[in-house]
């Protein structure tokens, strides 16, 4: 795939993700198999079944439940089941991750990318401007 596809797709799942948190809306298995391409290529982000709404000023919760996608799922809320919006944040950044290189969160993807992080730190503040620069 293009990378001018990939950028659409990813940029499109931010709009959508940002779409969501306005409305309060945690979806919690942010992945690449929860977004389906339209004939467009258009992502929509779909399986709202773990997705919790949230009252008017509510920015987090608590939940004894664990579920969703190991590799997906932010560390506070797998560790201590802390739902917040920051949750979907870090589905999205695995997500981007999986599309961009290919390399997953988890196994030996995920301690290769660890590693090239570790090795070339210079790297890492790309990311982080490429998820700024698709979430505004």
């Amino acid at each position: 795939m293009d990378w001018t596809i990939r950028y659409r797709i990813i940029k499109g799942i931010c709009q959508g993700l940002h779409y969501l948190q306005e409305q309060r809306i945690n979806h919690l298995d942010i992945k690449p198999a929860n977004v389906l391409l339209d004939i467009n290529m258009e992502p929509k982000i779909t399986d709202f079944g773990l997705s919790r709404c949230f009252d008017e000023g509510q920015t987090r919760t608590k939940t004894e439940t664990i579920c969703g996608t190991m590799g997906y799922l932010a560390p506070e809320f797998v560790d201590g089941g802390e739902i917040s919006y920051k949750s979907d944040i870090y589905s999205l950044g695995a997500t981007i991750l999986k599309l961009s290189t290919g390399c997953s969160t988890t196994g030996n993807d995920y301690v290769r990318v660890r590693y090239l992080i570790m090795r070339f730190p210079l790297y890492t503040p790309v990311i982080t401007l490429l998820i700024q620069h698709l979430c505004k």
